[in-house]
């Protein structure tokens, strides 16, 4: 059985490409979607840091990661399965046109 103590995956570290390389294009998919999760993959992909580690990063780049996730990442999630936060972000609107909500009944095309 996992131990959610020990076991715990960093999505943020998992994503970080290695030295010398760049994101060109992503696709992802997934049942659910978290949304504070969803902020941490710009800082990723782009700056090659952590959201924790970035919290005293630049507004700026924050930003501009964001600006640059839709020409390069697309998410796929199960259509209604959001998890929405007890407290908003202005953020979450830049973040809609990442993700398309699917069915399983839907054509793969």
């Amino acid at each position: 059985m996992l131990d959610y103590k020990r076991d715990r995956l960093d999505y943020g570290e998992m994503l970080i490409p290695p030295e010398g390389y760049t994101l060109s294009r992503a696709i992802a998919a997934t049942y659910s979607l978290d949304l504070n999760t969803l902020l941490s993959i710009p800082i990723a992909l782009f700056y090659a840091q952590t959201l924790e580690g970035f919290e005293g990063g630049e507004r700026i780049q924050l930003l501009d990661s964001i600006q640059k996730c839709p020409d390069v990442l697309k998410i796929y999630h199960q259509k209604g399965k959001i998890h929405v936060p007890r407290t908003q972000n202005r953020l979450y609107g830049l973040i809609e046109e990442w993700g398309r909500g699917t069915t399983t009944t839907e054509s793969a095309c």
